[in-house]
């Protein structure tokens, strides 16, 4: 597992947004992200699984309803 860990690190280290995603993946595990328990974990990786397989703007648009944030710069803009 340490070589899978350190071959996704070394992939998303070596362009900008991969660095962001490690330092906001990093922030979030450190802050509550590891003490999810196992179905709160299957949560998480379950609107991981939606997003990147085709439904990132239902995942999105849902998680800003529960959240209460508001709609991306982007989409209030009109931009991509």
């Amino acid at each position: 597992m340490t070589t899978q860990i350190q071959t996704a690190i070394r992939i998303l280290s070596r362009h900008d947004k991969g660095r962001d995603t490690l330092r906001h993946l990093l922030a979030w595990l450190d802050s509550s992200g590891c003490s999810l328990d196992q179905l709160d974990a299957q949560a998480v990786l379950g609107l991981l699984q939606a997003a990147w397989g085709g439904y990132a703007g239902t995942v999105l648009e849902e998680l800003r309803e529960v959240v209460g944030e508001p709609a991306s710069l982007a989409k209030r803009t009109g931009g991509a």
